[in-house]
């Protein structure tokens, strides 16, 4: 069963025989396996002790080993593309602030034969989420917009089925999966893209999607209200959402990546989208390849970058201080919102003792 209560930001989980509370989602290191896959070869990583403290400078974690085998880690991704079915990936790690690994592995783009690289670009997915949270703080920073905001205070056309649940429906709502939707309603307006529908039309069309469960009870991924919270960035800013976080996230950390279009010579090093089957094997769907112009999920799932990027804003949330927004938004970002269940096989493979999602993460 799972107890909450939203006024006051508290909740309990039971979990077969495993009672989680609300924990803070803090990480002292992180091994950024890009997309795809993080596996960790565990006798080759450091332990380290942690605090959940995201403000800890880096001099205060104690090690207990300095070494880091990049052959394990080299074998270990090797494994992974051939079990997985993966033509490639972009691997960067991240330890006490320095990069200590930055490699491609495997082919970009099969029928080119161009391999990956540090520098090859791929589409996020739903990463691209904890940017857009990101973006709503940095509005929260300069006092243009609050976490409980209503909605409709920054877009008034907003409305869901129920009349009560659109007049509470807060910008911090959209942003934690607990809207009361099923999960993955109205996916079909996004996917596969283009899909013919506007971010305005997505919008509007949430007033059409019905309610599985009552509202703040239980999770269930949302992408259509990321959609609305990068549109609720474009209102409040009076920017388009891909400018907001080029000017106030990319620009800062000097990353080259995308929320916008992206830059013809860029796609020279895209790496094209596949799949798998047992009959087909391994097979490209361009459809779903990195396109020049931006997509209409882009708030949701459609940023553009690459692992050496992407190691830049793995560095600044380790050290807070260098990020562009403030440490309360940070600490807002990773404290967690919605009470996640544990499968059998997480407990297993990964000794997973709670899981839950935070804003954007």
């Amino acid at each position: 069963k799972q107890v909450s209560n939203f006024s006051n930001n508290e909740q309990s989980y039971d979990n077969k025989r495993i009672r989680i509370w609300h924990p803070i989602n803090c990480t002292s290191i992180l091994l950024f396996l890009f997309f795809l896959l993080v596996i960790s070869p565990i006798s080759s990583f450091a332990s380290v002790a942690t605090s959940a403290d995201p403000t800890l400078p880096t001099d205060k974690i104690v090690l207990t080993t300095n070494s880091f085998d990049s052959k394990a880690t080299k074998e270990v991704i090797e494994k992974a593309l051939s079990t997985f079915y993966t033509p490639g990936m972009s691997v960067g790690v991240v330890h006490q602030g320095k990069v200590i690994f930055l490699e491609g592995a495997g082919l970009g783009n099969i029928e080119k034969e161009r391999r990956v690289n540090s520098q090859t670009y791929f589409r996020l997915a739903s990463t691209s989420k904890a940017f857009t949270a990101a973006a709503i703080g940095i509005l929260v920073d300069q006092g243009k917009l609050n976490w409980t905001d209503k909605v409709t205070q920054h877009l008034p056309g907003f409305q869901m089925q129920d009349a009560w649940v659109t007049r509470e429906f807060t910008i911090k709502d959209l942003l934690v999966h607990h809207s009361g939707l099923v999960g993955g309603a109205g996916d079909s307006m996004i996917w596969p893209e283009p899909s013919g529908f506007s971010r305005a039309e997505v919008v509007n069309n949430l007033r059409y999607l019905s309610p599985a469960t009552s509202f703040r009870t239980e999770y269930a991924y949302s992408n259509v209200l990321y959609i609305t919270a990068g549109e609720i960035v474009a209102a409040v800013s009076g920017m388009s959402y891909g400018d907001f976080i080029q000017q106030h996230i990319f620009e800062p950390l000097d990353m080259t990546c995308f929320a916008g279009d992206v830059p013809k010579v860029k796609l020279t090093n895209a790496a094209m989208s596949y799949a798998h089957s047992d009959e087909k094997g391994i097979y490209a769907i361009p459809r779903n390849s990195i396109q020049q112009k931006q997509q209409m999920s882009v708030a949701a799932g459609g940023i553009v970058c690459n692992a050496q990027s992407m190691t830049k804003w793995i560095k600044a949330l380790l050290s807070p201080r260098t990020l562009p927004f403030s440490i309360d938004v940070l600490k807002a970002k990773w404290s967690s919102e919605t009470i996640l269940t544990i499968s059998e096989s997480e407990e297993e493979w990964d000794n997973t003792l709670f899981k839950t999602y935070g804003l954007g993460s």
